[in-house]
Protein backbone atom coordinates (compact mmCIF):
# COMPACT_ATOMS: atom_id res chain seq x y z
CA UNK A 1 0.00 0.00 0.00
CA UNK A 2 1.35 3.38 -1.03
CA UNK A 3 1.66 6.19 1.50
CA UNK A 4 0.70 9.55 -0.04
CA UNK A 5 2.30 12.47 1.78
CA UNK A 6 1.52 16.11 0.82
CA UNK A 7 4.51 18.47 0.98
CA UNK A 8 4.34 22.25 0.66
CA UNK A 9 7.10 24.62 -0.46
CA UNK A 10 6.76 28.37 -0.97
CA UNK A 11 9.16 30.36 -3.11
CA UNK A 12 9.70 32.96 -5.81
CA UNK A 13 12.06 32.90 -8.79
CA UNK A 14 15.06 33.74 -6.62
CA UNK A 15 14.57 30.59 -4.57
CA UNK A 16 14.35 28.09 -7.44
CA UNK A 17 17.98 26.97 -7.36
CA UNK A 18 18.06 26.23 -3.65
CA UNK A 19 14.63 24.54 -3.72
CA UNK A 20 15.85 22.12 -6.41
CA UNK A 21 18.29 20.55 -3.99
CA UNK A 22 15.70 20.30 -1.24
CA UNK A 23 13.19 18.53 -3.49
CA UNK A 24 15.90 16.24 -4.85
CA UNK A 25 16.91 15.21 -1.33
CA UNK A 26 13.24 14.59 -0.48
CA UNK A 27 12.74 12.26 -3.46
CA UNK A 28 16.17 10.64 -3.21
CA UNK A 29 15.48 9.45 0.35
CA UNK A 30 11.85 8.37 -0.14
CA UNK A 31 10.98 4.76 0.57
CA UNK A 32 9.58 2.68 -2.35
CA UNK A 33 6.04 2.83 -0.96
CA UNK A 34 6.02 6.61 -0.38
CA UNK A 35 4.51 8.99 -2.92
CA UNK A 36 5.00 12.73 -2.44
CA UNK A 37 2.35 15.19 -3.58
CA UNK A 38 4.54 18.28 -3.83
CA UNK A 39 2.84 21.66 -3.92
CA UNK A 40 4.70 24.88 -4.68
CA UNK A 41 3.09 28.19 -3.72
CA UNK A 42 4.64 31.07 -5.65
CA UNK A 43 3.99 34.50 -7.16
CA UNK A 44 6.15 34.73 -10.27
CA UNK A 45 7.31 31.35 -11.64
CA UNK A 46 6.64 31.10 -15.38
CA UNK A 47 5.25 27.96 -17.04
CA UNK A 48 8.54 27.37 -18.85
CA UNK A 49 10.47 27.58 -15.58
CA UNK A 50 8.00 25.17 -13.97
CA UNK A 51 8.56 22.66 -16.77
CA UNK A 52 12.31 23.08 -16.51
CA UNK A 53 12.19 22.51 -12.76
CA UNK A 54 10.27 19.27 -13.09
CA UNK A 55 12.83 17.93 -15.59
CA UNK A 56 15.43 17.82 -12.82
CA UNK A 57 13.51 14.98 -11.19
CA UNK A 58 12.77 12.74 -14.19
CA UNK A 59 14.77 9.93 -12.61
CA UNK A 60 12.09 9.60 -9.91
CA UNK A 61 8.55 8.29 -10.30
CA UNK A 62 7.28 8.65 -6.74
CA UNK A 63 6.07 12.24 -6.94
CA UNK A 64 3.83 14.82 -8.54
CA UNK A 65 4.50 18.58 -8.52
CA UNK A 66 1.69 21.12 -8.68
CA UNK A 67 2.21 24.88 -8.80
CA UNK A 68 -0.15 27.47 -7.32
CA UNK A 69 0.24 31.19 -8.01
CA UNK A 70 -1.02 32.92 -4.86
CA UNK A 71 -0.24 36.52 -5.70
CA UNK A 72 -3.96 37.32 -5.39
CA UNK A 73 -3.74 36.44 -1.68
CA UNK A 74 -0.68 38.66 -1.34
CA UNK A 75 -2.70 41.56 -2.73
CA UNK A 76 -5.89 40.70 -0.85
CA UNK A 77 -4.20 40.79 2.56
CA UNK A 78 -1.91 43.74 1.70
CA UNK A 79 1.32 41.96 2.49
CA UNK A 80 3.25 44.84 0.94
CA UNK A 81 2.34 46.93 4.00
CA UNK A 82 4.30 44.66 6.34
CA UNK A 83 7.81 45.83 7.20
CA UNK A 84 10.04 42.92 6.16
CA UNK A 85 13.61 44.05 6.69
CA UNK A 86 16.14 41.72 8.30
CA UNK A 87 19.47 43.31 9.16
CA UNK A 88 20.84 40.79 11.64
CA UNK A 89 23.35 39.36 9.12
CA UNK A 90 22.73 40.78 5.67
CA UNK A 91 20.46 43.68 4.73
CA UNK A 92 17.66 41.93 2.92
CA UNK A 93 13.90 42.06 2.59
CA UNK A 94 12.17 38.82 3.49
CA UNK A 95 10.09 37.63 0.51
CA UNK A 96 6.30 37.87 0.60
CA UNK A 97 6.14 34.15 -0.15
CA UNK A 98 7.21 33.33 3.41
CA UNK A 99 3.61 34.07 4.47
CA UNK A 100 2.05 31.83 1.83
CA UNK A 101 1.83 28.68 4.00
CA UNK A 102 -0.93 30.48 5.92
CA UNK A 103 -3.16 30.17 2.86
CA UNK A 104 -2.87 26.38 2.72
CA UNK A 105 -6.21 25.68 4.41
CA UNK A 106 -7.95 27.80 1.76
CA UNK A 107 -6.23 25.95 -1.09
CA UNK A 108 -6.52 22.34 0.10
CA UNK A 109 -9.75 20.59 0.95
CA UNK A 110 -8.80 16.93 0.45
CA UNK A 111 -6.05 16.71 3.08
CA UNK A 112 -6.35 16.75 6.86
CA UNK A 113 -2.74 17.78 7.33
CA UNK A 114 0.29 18.77 5.29
CA UNK A 115 4.04 19.10 5.84
CA UNK A 116 5.44 22.55 5.13
CA UNK A 117 9.22 22.78 4.59
CA UNK A 118 11.41 25.82 3.97
CA UNK A 119 13.31 25.62 0.71
CA UNK A 120 16.71 25.95 2.46
CA UNK A 121 16.56 22.40 3.80
CA UNK A 122 17.88 18.93 3.09
CA UNK A 123 15.58 15.98 3.72
CA UNK A 124 17.68 13.02 4.80
CA UNK A 125 14.99 10.41 5.39
CA UNK A 126 11.50 9.35 4.41
CA UNK A 127 8.96 11.66 6.08
CA UNK A 128 6.20 9.16 6.84
CA UNK A 129 7.22 9.15 10.50
CA UNK A 130 6.85 12.95 10.69
CA UNK A 131 3.57 12.89 8.80
CA UNK A 132 2.20 10.22 11.14
CA UNK A 133 2.53 12.39 14.26
CA UNK A 134 -0.87 12.87 15.88
CA UNK A 135 -1.83 16.53 16.16
CA UNK A 136 -5.14 16.01 17.93
CA UNK A 137 -6.44 19.52 18.70
CA UNK A 138 -3.19 21.33 17.89
CA UNK A 139 -2.79 23.69 14.95
CA UNK A 140 0.70 22.44 14.13
CA UNK A 141 3.70 20.49 15.30
CA UNK A 142 6.59 22.91 15.04
CA UNK A 143 9.93 23.97 16.43
CA UNK A 144 13.54 23.49 16.30
CA UNK A 145 13.00 22.86 20.00
CA UNK A 146 13.78 25.59 22.50
CA UNK A 147 14.61 28.23 19.88
CA UNK A 148 13.49 30.85 22.39
CA UNK A 149 16.04 29.61 24.89
CA UNK A 150 18.71 29.94 22.23
CA UNK A 151 17.73 33.59 21.64
CA UNK A 152 17.80 34.15 25.39
CA UNK A 153 21.27 32.61 25.52
CA UNK A 154 22.56 34.98 22.83
CA UNK A 155 21.24 37.91 24.85
CA UNK A 156 23.06 36.73 27.96
CA UNK A 157 26.35 35.89 26.25
CA UNK A 158 26.73 39.00 24.15
CA UNK A 159 24.67 41.51 26.13
CA UNK A 160 22.68 41.77 22.94
CA UNK A 161 18.92 42.19 22.99
CA UNK A 162 17.32 40.83 19.85
CA UNK A 163 14.21 42.83 20.59
CA UNK A 164 16.04 46.14 20.32
CA UNK A 165 16.75 45.71 16.63
CA UNK A 166 13.05 45.41 15.86
CA UNK A 167 10.38 48.13 15.92
CA UNK A 168 9.31 49.09 19.45
CA UNK A 169 5.75 48.02 18.78
CA UNK A 170 7.10 44.49 18.25
CA UNK A 171 8.38 44.45 21.81
CA UNK A 172 4.91 45.24 23.14
CA UNK A 173 3.44 42.33 21.22
CA UNK A 174 5.78 39.77 22.73
CA UNK A 175 6.54 41.15 26.16
CA UNK A 176 4.56 39.86 29.09
CA UNK A 177 5.37 41.29 32.54
CA UNK A 178 8.69 42.51 31.11
CA UNK A 179 9.65 38.96 30.14
CA UNK A 180 9.91 37.65 26.61
CA UNK A 181 7.86 34.46 26.23
CA UNK A 182 10.80 32.41 25.00
CA UNK A 183 9.08 29.10 25.48
CA UNK A 184 6.31 30.14 23.08
CA UNK A 185 8.57 31.16 20.21
CA UNK A 186 9.19 28.61 17.45
CA UNK A 187 11.14 28.19 14.26
CA UNK A 188 8.72 27.95 11.33
CA UNK A 189 11.08 26.18 8.91
CA UNK A 190 9.29 22.84 9.31
CA UNK A 191 5.58 22.61 10.12
CA UNK A 192 3.21 19.69 10.29
CA UNK A 193 0.00 21.67 9.78
CA UNK A 194 -3.40 20.51 10.95
CA UNK A 195 -5.48 21.94 8.08
CA UNK A 196 -8.81 21.23 9.77
CA UNK A 197 -7.74 22.98 12.97
CA UNK A 198 -6.13 25.80 10.99
CA UNK A 199 -9.41 26.48 9.24
CA UNK A 200 -11.10 26.87 12.62
CA UNK A 201 -8.52 29.03 14.41
CA UNK A 202 -6.88 30.98 11.58
CA UNK A 203 -8.70 34.23 10.85
CA UNK A 204 -6.44 35.60 8.14
CA UNK A 205 -7.82 39.11 8.43
CA UNK A 206 -6.84 39.19 12.10
CA UNK A 207 -3.51 37.47 11.46
CA UNK A 208 -2.40 40.00 8.87
CA UNK A 209 -3.82 42.90 10.83
CA UNK A 210 -1.39 41.90 13.58
CA UNK A 211 1.36 41.28 11.04
CA UNK A 212 1.01 44.83 9.72
CA UNK A 213 0.66 46.30 13.20
CA UNK A 214 3.69 44.55 14.70
CA UNK A 215 5.75 44.01 11.53
CA UNK A 216 5.69 40.23 11.91
CA UNK A 217 7.48 37.79 9.66
CA UNK A 218 6.19 34.23 9.36
CA UNK A 219 7.94 32.95 12.48
CA UNK A 220 6.56 35.76 14.61
CA UNK A 221 3.03 34.96 13.41
CA UNK A 222 3.38 31.39 14.64
CA UNK A 223 4.88 32.52 17.95
CA UNK A 224 2.31 35.21 18.63
CA UNK A 225 -0.96 34.25 16.95
CA UNK A 226 -0.82 30.50 17.53
CA UNK A 227 1.46 30.12 20.56
CA UNK A 228 -1.17 28.13 22.48
CA UNK A 229 -2.08 25.96 19.49
CA UNK A 230 1.23 24.22 18.82
CA UNK A 231 3.08 21.14 19.97
CA UNK A 232 6.80 20.38 19.85
CA UNK A 233 8.54 17.96 17.53
CA UNK A 234 11.95 16.38 17.82
CA UNK A 235 15.04 18.41 16.91
CA UNK A 236 15.88 15.86 14.19
CA UNK A 237 12.99 17.20 12.06
CA UNK A 238 14.40 20.72 12.01
CA UNK A 239 18.11 20.77 12.77
CA UNK A 240 18.91 24.48 12.37
CA UNK A 241 22.66 24.62 11.92
CA UNK A 242 23.03 28.27 12.91
CA UNK A 243 22.20 27.38 16.52
CA UNK A 244 25.52 25.57 16.75
CA UNK A 245 27.89 28.42 15.90
CA UNK A 246 31.17 28.52 17.75
CA UNK A 247 30.35 31.55 19.89
CA UNK A 248 27.72 29.62 21.81
CA UNK A 249 28.47 26.04 20.83
CA UNK A 250 28.85 24.46 24.27
CA UNK A 251 25.92 26.37 25.74
CA UNK A 252 23.66 25.46 22.85
CA UNK A 253 24.57 21.79 23.20
CA UNK A 254 23.63 22.02 26.87
CA UNK A 255 20.25 23.60 26.03
CA UNK A 256 19.47 20.89 23.48
CA UNK A 257 20.85 18.17 25.77
CA UNK A 258 23.38 17.10 23.14
CA UNK A 259 26.88 15.84 24.01
CA UNK A 260 29.36 18.10 22.22
CA UNK A 261 31.19 15.14 20.68
CA UNK A 262 27.94 13.82 19.19
CA UNK A 263 26.64 16.91 17.39
CA UNK A 264 28.01 15.78 14.02
CA UNK A 265 26.38 12.41 14.56
CA UNK A 266 23.08 14.03 15.49
CA UNK A 267 23.19 16.29 12.44
CA UNK A 268 23.92 13.31 10.18
CA UNK A 269 20.96 11.36 11.53
CA UNK A 270 18.60 14.33 11.35
CA UNK A 271 15.62 13.84 9.07
CA UNK A 272 15.72 17.50 8.01
CA UNK A 273 18.74 19.83 8.13
CA UNK A 274 17.71 23.48 7.99
CA UNK A 275 20.26 25.92 6.54
CA UNK A 276 18.80 28.83 8.46
CA UNK A 277 21.77 31.05 7.67
CA UNK A 278 23.12 33.49 5.14
CA UNK A 279 24.79 33.02 2.77
CA UNK A 280 22.89 29.95 1.55
CA UNK A 281 24.79 26.93 0.19
CA UNK A 282 23.94 27.85 -3.41
CA UNK A 283 26.33 30.74 -2.93
CA UNK A 284 29.02 28.12 -3.49
CA UNK A 285 27.31 25.37 -5.50
CA UNK A 286 25.43 26.08 -8.71
CA UNK A 287 25.48 25.29 -12.42
CA UNK A 288 28.46 27.62 -13.01
CA UNK A 289 30.77 25.17 -11.26
CA UNK A 290 29.68 22.02 -13.11
CA UNK A 291 32.46 22.05 -15.72
CA UNK A 292 35.17 22.47 -13.12
CA UNK A 293 33.84 19.67 -10.92
CA UNK A 294 33.56 17.35 -13.92
CA UNK A 295 37.19 18.09 -14.75
CA UNK A 296 38.30 17.34 -11.21
CA UNK A 297 36.23 14.15 -11.12
CA UNK A 298 34.58 14.52 -7.71
CA UNK A 299 32.88 17.02 -5.46
CA UNK A 300 35.42 16.34 -2.71
CA UNK A 301 38.33 17.33 -4.94
CA UNK A 302 36.41 20.45 -5.89
CA UNK A 303 35.82 21.41 -2.27
CA UNK A 304 39.46 20.77 -1.36
CA UNK A 305 40.67 22.83 -4.30
CA UNK A 306 38.40 25.78 -3.54
CA UNK A 307 39.10 25.81 0.18
CA UNK A 308 42.89 25.32 -0.11
CA UNK A 309 43.51 27.45 -3.19
CA UNK A 310 46.74 29.49 -3.08
CA UNK A 311 46.73 32.50 -5.38
CA UNK A 312 50.55 32.54 -5.39
CA UNK A 313 50.71 29.21 -7.20
CA UNK A 314 50.37 29.20 -11.02
CA UNK A 315 47.52 27.55 -12.91
CA UNK A 316 49.90 24.82 -14.06
CA UNK A 317 50.31 23.73 -10.43
CA UNK A 318 46.61 22.82 -10.34
CA UNK A 319 46.48 21.54 -13.92
CA UNK A 320 43.87 24.16 -14.89
CA UNK A 321 43.23 26.24 -17.97
CA UNK A 322 43.30 30.04 -17.59
CA UNK A 323 39.51 30.44 -17.38
CA UNK A 324 39.25 27.56 -14.91
CA UNK A 325 42.02 29.07 -12.82
CA UNK A 326 40.25 32.43 -12.72
CA UNK A 327 37.03 30.72 -11.71
CA UNK A 328 38.76 28.89 -8.86
CA UNK A 329 40.32 32.16 -7.72
CA UNK A 330 36.94 33.84 -7.62
CA UNK A 331 35.19 30.92 -5.90
CA UNK A 332 38.00 30.56 -3.40
CA UNK A 333 37.59 34.17 -2.36
CA UNK A 334 33.83 33.73 -2.02
CA UNK A 335 34.21 30.47 -0.14
CA UNK A 336 36.54 31.93 2.45
CA UNK A 337 34.55 35.11 2.81
CA UNK A 338 31.16 33.40 2.97
CA UNK A 339 32.05 30.24 4.88
CA UNK A 340 35.13 30.68 7.02
CA UNK A 341 34.61 34.27 8.12
CA UNK A 342 30.91 33.60 8.67
CA UNK A 343 31.41 30.70 11.05
CA UNK A 344 34.90 31.65 12.28
CA UNK A 345 36.22 28.17 13.12
CA UNK A 346 33.48 26.61 10.94
CA UNK A 347 32.77 23.72 13.34
CA UNK A 348 29.24 22.71 12.31
CA UNK A 349 28.86 24.82 9.19
CA UNK A 350 31.63 23.25 7.13
CA UNK A 351 30.24 19.77 7.75
CA UNK A 352 26.75 20.96 6.80
CA UNK A 353 27.99 22.57 3.59
CA UNK A 354 29.75 19.35 2.64
CA UNK A 355 26.47 17.46 2.98
CA UNK A 356 24.72 20.03 0.79
CA UNK A 357 27.46 19.73 -1.83
CA UNK A 358 27.08 15.96 -2.03
CA UNK A 359 23.34 16.22 -2.67
CA UNK A 360 23.89 18.95 -5.22
CA UNK A 361 26.46 16.85 -7.07
CA UNK A 362 24.11 13.85 -7.13
CA UNK A 363 21.31 16.00 -8.48
CA UNK A 364 23.52 17.22 -11.29
CA UNK A 365 24.69 13.65 -12.03
CA UNK A 366 28.30 14.51 -11.30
Amino acid sequence: MQNVIPILFTTNMEGIEIMKVSIFSLLFNAKPNTFYEIFIFHSDISISTQDELIKYFNQFSNYKITFFNLKKYQEKYELDKIYRKNESIIKVNWPFEMYYFLFSFEVFSNYKKIIYIDIDTLVNSDLLELYSIELNTCFAAVKCAIIGEWIKLQNQLFKYNRLNELPKIYNKAFLSKDEYEFDKYSNSGVLLINLEKMKKVCNLNTVFLNARKYNFHDQDIIGYCFKNEITNIDLKYNFCIHFFNDDAFENTCEIFNLPINQVDYYMNRSSIIHYSIRPKPTYFFNHKTIRLIKKLGSINKYIDLISLFDINKPKEYYGLLTDEYEQVKLLSSNWKQGLYSFCKINRIYEKAFYIWAIYWAKMMNL
